[in-house]
């Protein structure tokens, strides 16, 4: 009985841990054509880097003001932006 108990705890603390450290994994995704990587979310803000058609890149956050933007970080130093 014991024996058992401890195994359920067990599978129940393996589910616990894959289940927190899946909401913390890093979203990436794949860029559809070539555009501009901006500093700030406006079509008026400096450009920071140019990413191009197939470039993978990391998604760090999304607001919905303008229409919506993705801050994402391209590989390389110093580029995320919008």
């Amino acid at each position: 009985m014991s024996l058992s108990l401890l195994k359920t705890g067990a599978i129940a603390a393996t589910v616990l841990v894959m289940s927190v450290s899946g909401a913390f994994a890093a979203t990436y995704g794949s860029i559809n054509y070539d555009t501009k990587v901006k500093k700030s979310w406006f079509s008026g803000s400096p450009t920071v880097t140019w990413v191009e058609e197939g470039d993978y890149v990391k998604i760090i956050d999304y607001t919905n003001k303008n229409g919506g933007w993705f801050r994402i970080d391209p590989p390389g130093p110093n580029n995320a932006g919008w």
